[in-house]
């Protein structure tokens, strides 16, 4: 069984001044195949996802959000509150875990592989629209 390692990541009630400054001009990052958790300020009463094949949202609580890279692309996250106000709407961008990964080029053919500790095949979720071999 693998488990997702999940990061914490704080939002505010203000819509794009809700995530720390840092992440703020980028979105949410998410690595494929791993998830991240979102905290708001106040309950959330709607939650949506632009692309949900890119990205799952799952609602733990009115407080609490978790999304999950699903494939890998750029989504966003908007949140509404119980007055129907938007609390949060940020992108959401899904990539490859840059550590670890090995890509293998055999002619037409590429593959993915994950190397941690040992290199095996990157099966999780599919493809990132290339050939996984």
């Amino acid at each position: 069984m693998r488990l997702a390692l999940l990061t914490t990541l704080s939002i505010s009630g203000a819509l794009a001044t809700g995530i720390v400054a840092a992440q703020a001009a980028e979105g949410i990052s998410i690595d494929k195949g791993n998830a991240r958790i979102v905290k708001l300020v106040e309950p959330a009463e709607t939650v949506i996802v632009g692309e949900p094949t890119v990205a799952d949202v799952t609602v733990k609580d009115s407080r609490t959000l978790v999304l999950t890279g699903r494939t890998y692309g750029s989504t966003n996250l908007v949140v509404f509150n119980a007055a129907g106000e938007p609390i949060v709407d940020q992108p959401v961008i899904v990539s490859r875990q840059g550590k670890g990964s090995v890509r293998l080029y055999r002619r037409d053919d590429v593959e993915m592989m994950t190397c941690l500790p040992v290199c095996e095949k990157d099966t999780i979720g599919g493809t990132d629209g290339e050939n996984d071999g």
